[in-house]
């Protein structure tokens, strides 16, 4: 397990707004149990907004939380599910109802703690089919024989398909506005994103090369030669009615498919804030080409090119007064991978041209289709602010190809070799986005966090404008904040 990196800081209040989808949103529940409040601070708020204050249980745990003042007067936990299927993030341990505004006080002494569930892994590209070749018989100049027939080209199989994000701790959509307060404690940690899907092998390149000749007029088939990977077994009947010696030559070619990319990772889910945005899918796999002219090649067909990042979309504002938060946002999905490469391998052949008694030698090259490329990682979601990132869909192989360098043939040189698909791009860590509100009224401090790859993010009325982290291994990639207000908090601005 990944050590977590612990952050501690001096803030007076921190005010960020960030994004993001909410996938399978239960209906919005009001938590039932109305409080009846005994404390100045709640009764002030109260009168001043307008909303009721409700008291916070255990029994609210799955159900989104409208515009109102929650109070914390026991040590909760909620726990956000994993998600089972390809169509729903990870669950989260709080809800924010959209347009919500919403106030969480924890009481001194008092500890609430949210989790995310995680995303659902993304899957390996489709497995295409290959094409095929029948065998037949032909008969040329009273000679009967066993040749090949194409039927059809193989296709790619489709791209895996993305996995999905992680869920924020505590979810804040856009349109919302939370403002958590008091003097108790909050440990917020996202949900990790699905891993990302593996890219699937390509396709065999079939091919079939005959050639056979009649020493003379009258005479039974004298010298074959066939190569093919297809089951022919040659044979021939009759005797040849051309006057004088005769040969035959045959050549089909069918490139194997490229192989489809897999699945991006997902990103991790924010402490609070967004879910982590969903991998995308892996790219489809290619359709080789076909020939069957002996006098030439068949190239490759270039796999097409990863699909792009996903990116969470921004949470709604977020407040925090005089509390301790211990924030950390959820690791992105683990990134896919390519199938081996597969290399050329060389045939031999023995061909006859009518009218001469000479056999002539020399050999073509095959090359099946390529792996498709494995989906990007996703990226971390952010402590405070949005979900990671989802990695980009791995790219598709090349299609399988076929080339001759010898005496009969009219091309020259060698066409060009086939090659895997790239694995997809990993996707961007979350951030958190500054605030709308009056930066005169509400001034901030750019922080620098030291020993850590963070970006600067703007907190509202920080007292220290570097906080330095421990030197942790470059390697941990889950990412932590947190802090203890000291001061107490400024007024809620405005905006709320």
């Amino acid at each position: 397990m990944t050590a977590k990196r612990i952050l501690t800081g001096v803030l007076t209040a921190a005010m960020v707004v960030t994004s993001v989808n909410l996938p399978g949103m239960t209906t919005s529940v009001q938590a039932a149990t109305v409080y009846n409040d005994t404390t100045t601070a709640l009764s002030s708020l109260a009168g001043s907004t307008g909303l009721k204050i409700y008291r916070l249980t255990s029994d609210d745990a799955g159900k989104e939380l409208t515009s109102g003042i929650y109070y914390v007067d026991e040590d909760l936990t909620f726990t956000g599910a994993d998600s089972t299927s390809s169509s729903e993030a990870g669950g989260n341990g709080l809800k924010i109802a959209g347009g919500a505004t919403v106030y969480i006080y924890i009481a001194d002494g008092k500890t609430l703690t949210a989790t995310g569930g995680n995303g659902y892994a993304g899957t390996d590209g489709e497995n295409g089919t290959a094409g095929s070749m029948n065998i037949v018989n032909g008969t040329t100049q009273g000679i009967t024989y066993t040749t090949a027939k194409y039927s059809e080209n193989g296709a790619g199989g489709a791209g895996g398909s993305g996995a999905t994000g992680g869920g924020a701790a505590i979810y804040v959509p856009n349109s919302s506005k939370i403002a958590i307060l008091e003097n108790g404690s909050l440990n917020a940690t996202g949900g990790t994103g699905g891993n990302a899907g593996n890219g699937q092998s390509g396709q065999k390149t079939l091919y079939y090369n005959q050639s056979w000749r009649a020493s003379s007029y009258g005479s039974s088939v004298s010298s074959y030669s066939t190569t093919n990977n297809i089951g022919l077994t040659q044979s021939f009947s009759g005797t040849n009615t051309f006057n004088g010696s005769y040969a035959s030559n045959g050549n089909i070619v069918i490139g194997g498919a490229g192989g489809s990319g897999g699945g991006g990772a997902a990103g991790g889910g924010a402490g609070i804030g967004t879910n982590g945005a969903n991998g995308n899918v892996g790219a489809n796999g290619v359709t080789g080409n076909y020939d069957n002219n002996n006098n030439d090649y068949i190239d490759k067909v270039a796999g097409s090119s990863a699909t792009a990042n996903i990116t969470a979309n921004s949470s709604g504002q977020i407040y925090i007064g005089n509390v301790t938060v211990c924030a950390t946002g959820g690791i992105g999905g683990q990134a896919g991978s390519q199938q081996a490469v597969v290399d050329k391998h060389k045939h031999g052949i023995t061909y006859y041209i009518k009218g001469s008694s000479s056999a002539n030698s020399g050999n073509f090259w095959v090359q099946d289709g390529q792996s498709g490329g494995g989906g990007g990682a996703g990226g971390n979601g952010a402590s405070v602010g949005t979900g990671g990132q989802g990695g980009q869909g791995g790219a598709g192989g090349d299609a399988g190809s076929c080339w001759t360098k010898d005496p009969y043939s009219n091309k020259s040189g060698y066409a060009p070799e086939s090659v895997r698909g790239a694995n997809g791009a990993g996707g961007s860590n979350g951030t958190g986005s500054s605030s709308t509100l009056d930066e005169t009224k509400y001034p901030y401090n750019n922080i620098t966090f030291t020993n850590l790859t963070s970006a600067n993010t703007k907190y509202y009325m920080t007292k220290s404008g570097t906080i330095t982290a421990p030197d942790y291994s470059v390697n941990e990639n889950q990412t932590f904040v947190g802090w203890k207000v000291t001061t107490p908090a400024v007024a809620l601005p405005e905006a709320f």
